[in-house]
């Protein structure tokens, strides 16, 4: 047998003092990522964390007490020839303290996500892993802090409420930017008469053109902007129901106005699905069954939000990569860990997609209880205004409807907590809101208001 001359890398161990001799043997040969992974893991533990040893650490000297090899981490990647860099080291090793860690703490939730399985197996790539390490802790963090907190409602009912009878062209009995909250659906172009036409003026929404009913509608929601504070929010109920065989689109319009206008913008579009619409024939295109609700505000990076989250009561997993097809044809992507909760989708039943709202057009059996004789052409659920509400006040502050019809957004608002403004034209609805909203925070119980926490832990 002949002697051969082979490479051999002198590793110092601080804490023996000695030198341990590694025999570097097909440092070309391509390697699986399960050998890379028990290699580097290997090298690291005979190069010991240096830094964690000091106590004399500073800001200023840390520096000068790295290796000069630039670390450890770039020291492995020196000792396996570079084949992984010192960054994939950094983040494999990351992953692997973290689940020993997690194993001995006895939290199985991350020790079942499999990372660094999924990294031996080339399921995932050291980057993937680290994000998912990262995402699982912010999710778990986020679960500790949050899930044991109920929805803010208050203790006893002493909300206040204002019911004006006039129009909110001019509301000088609001201050300017005291409002947090507003929530309307003012009246549809050439659909309906409510009463409000005078000898001197014809009533909103039976102006000779789209455009006129849009100018005079913008008097109302200037107002609105100046009422309404700077973190304030403002949804706006509208429906679309044609006009001489088509739609003119009055609501792009109208937010394209408030948004020319340097009023509002629009960071989303509700879709107000109605189940139990009232039906209309048509011939020549297909039933509406739906309306738009623009969540509008003053300044698109700085207003108030409140997300409602309904917690899962399972443990956190990596979701797997999926195909999907992007401009240069089709691509995977890459591994998530999926939330440990829904953001809020649902009023009292379950919601499908959380910009689109299930809900019926309000039922009226109610009214009758109050006042047999009255009758309204368009009432909405006072369900509609729970997302607005929830997502963007908070009890005690006051939540505005301009064409307040009944009072549902003020019933909606009084029931969780929140003072209430509304002004109506109509004398015959702002006489029965005066009625409805005592008649209806007397029979008020929190079974709503529990059925969202219950929804928070399904």
């Amino acid at each position: 047998m002949g002697w051969a001359d082979i490479e051999v890398l002198s590793v110092g161990d601080s804490e023996t003092s000695e030198d341990v001799r590694v025999i570097m043997h097909n440092l070309q040969r391509v390697k699986t990522q399960a050998e890379i992974f028990h290699e580097s893991q290997y090298y690291l533990s005979l190069i010991p964390k240096e830094q964690g040893k000091r106590t004399d650490l500073t800001e200023e000297n840390f520096n000068e007490t790295l290796p000069k090899n630039g670390g450890r981490f770039k020291k492995v990647a020196e000792m396996m020839d570079d084949v992984v860099s010192a960054q994939s080291i950094r983040r494999m090793n990351k992953v692997a303290e973290a689940e020993k860690e997690a194993a001995e703490n006895g939290n199985t939730e991350l020790v079942n996500l499999g990372l660094v399985n999924k990294i031996i197996a080339g399921e995932i790539t050291p980057s993937n892993a680290e994000n998912l390490l990262n995402n699982y802790n912010k999710f778990k963090h986020e679960r500790d802090e949050e899930k044991d907190q109920k929805i803010i409602v208050p203790e006893n009912l002493d909300s206040t409420y204002q019911l004006y009878n006039k129009s909110s062209e001019k509301m000088e009995e609001v201050e300017d930017e005291s409002i947090q909250t507003c929530i309307t659906s003012c009246p549809y172009y050439d659909v309906r008469l409510y009463g409000n036409t005078t000898d001197e003026k014809l009533e909103l929404g039976h102006e000779k053109t789209p455009e006129e009913f849009v100018e005079n509608l913008m008097v109302h929601f200037r107002e609105v902007h100046r009422v309404l504070k700077p973190r304030g929010s403002f949804f706006l109920n509208f429906g679309e129901y044609g006009f001489k065989g088509y739609s003119p689109l009055i609501s792009n319009m109208l937010v394209l106005r408030l948004y020319e206008e340097g009023l509002f913008k629009c960071v989303n579009e509700i879709i107000f699905h109605k189940t139990n619409g009232k039906p209309v024939p048509v011939t020549k295109r297909l039933m509406r069954s739906y309306e738009k609700i623009y969540h509008l505000v003053k300044d698109a990076e700085n207003y108030d939000y409140y997300p409602l989250k309904i917690w899962r009561n399972e443990p956190i997993k990596v979701l797997k990569a999926f195909t999907n097809r992007g401009v240069d044809g089709s691509h995977t992507s890459a591994p998530c860990i999926q939330r440990p909760y829904t953001t809020f989708k649902d009023f009292i039943d379950q919601q499908k997609f959380e910009d689109v709202m299930h809900a019926s057009v309000a039922n009226t059996t109610i009214f009758k209880k109050i006042d047999p004789t009255f009758d309204h052409a368009a009432p909405y659920d006072a369900k509609i205004c729970l997302l607005g509400i929830l997502t963007t006040s908070l009890p005690g502050q006051k939540i505005l409807d301009n064409f307040s019809g009944t009072a549902s957004t003020g019933i909606a608002a009084l029931n969780l907590g929140r003072d209430y403004v509304g002004f109506e034209l109509n004398k015959k609805y702002h006489e029965f809101a005066v009625k409805r909203i005592p008649f209806e925070l007397t029979a008020y119980n929190k079974d709503s208001v529990d059925q969202f926490e219950e929804l928070k832990c399904d």
